[in-house]
């Protein structure tokens, strides 16, 4: 009753959802990483909304990620998986037993199982959804984030500053989640940001200290 989670819900039609792989992580086979920048393109910039963390590090499972046709790390079969196709949309699903990578895909990342699928939490009865820092007293819960796609075909983003992975995935099913996948997990891996981004002769004074 003390678990409070905020949601974020997007139209897919609207807002497309891309990967972008960070100059640390996750880390290749051969130790390929990504510019970890948003494009610096007008018309990227210009149609920036927001941005969120990822999945595990490579050595917590390497799971898959892939981003602007570059594989850094393979598809790992029965990975919940969430990806960017050739036409702009956004794909959610579990990959199959076969680390091809399919030519429509044009980026995706992956973290462990599904923790909603078909609307039913933790369809692969996981008992493992990541570790915390050493010290602490409770072992499971902690800041952890999630995505998911809706019975109405939204894109939804979960953050929650001290929860199970069971809270986050009861979260997901009261919000009509029919497959949801976690994220990364403790302070400092998780968070969404929202921004509005241009020149700065055009965007207003901020009437507050930026945080």
């Amino acid at each position: 009753s003390y678990s409070q989670i905020f949601v974020l819900l997007w139209d897919p039609r609207q807002v497309a959802l891309h990967a972008m792989s960070g100059t640390v992580e996750p880390k290749s086979a051969t130790g390929e990483t990504g510019p970890g920048l948003v494009p610096r393109k007008p018309e990227v910039m210009g149609r920036l909304l927001a941005g969120f963390n990822g999945g595990f590090q490579a050595t917590h499972g390497e799971f898959g990620m892939m981003a602007e046709g570059v594989v850094y790390l393979p598809p790992k079969p029965y990975s919940a998986t969430v990806g960017e196709l050739d036409d702009g949309s956004t794909a959610f699903g579990t990959w199959p037993n076969d680390e091809k990578v399919p030519d429509y895909l044009v980026s995706f990342r992956q973290n462990m199982t599904p923790l909603v699928m078909d609307g039913v939490i933790n369809p692969y009865k996981r008992d493992w959804w990541g570790g915390v820092p050493p010290g602490w007293t409770d072992e499971s819960r902690t800041t952890r984030s999630g995505v998911c796609l809706t019975q109405e075909n939204f894109v939804g983003y979960f953050y929650g500053s001290s929860i199970h992975a069971d809270h986050l995935a009861l979260a997901m099913q009261r919000a009509r989640c029919v497959y949801g996948i976690h994220l990364d997990m403790n302070p400092g891996h998780t968070g969404l940001e929202l921004y509005r981004a241009g020149p700065a002769s055009q965007l207003p004074n901020l009437d507050r200290k930026l945080d």
